[in-house]
């Protein structure tokens, strides 16, 4: 989780730390350690798609994020 907020700070435009970083946070909230982390997942995941929509572990964090949020696309 730091590596990737490391990384996102050194190099905004690095998506692929982005949507680790999103599915990572989508992970903490889904396993009950961090109830906050849902909204911080999102961004992340928004910001991956936004760098590079063509991403694959972008919509990979997506769909996580989906599955932890009890959503559909």
């Amino acid at each position: 989780m730091r590596a990737c907020r490391r990384a996102g700070e050194l190099d905004p435009q690095f998506a692929l730390a982005w949507a680790y970083l999103g599915q990572l946070s989508a992970s903490l909230y889904g396993y009950g350690f961090d109830g906050s982390a849902l909204a911080a997942s999102a961004r992340a995941i928004a910001e991956a798609v936004r760098l590079q929509p063509d991403l694959p572990e972008a919509h990979l964090a997506r769909a996580f994020y989906l599955r932890q949020n009890n959503a559909t696309p």
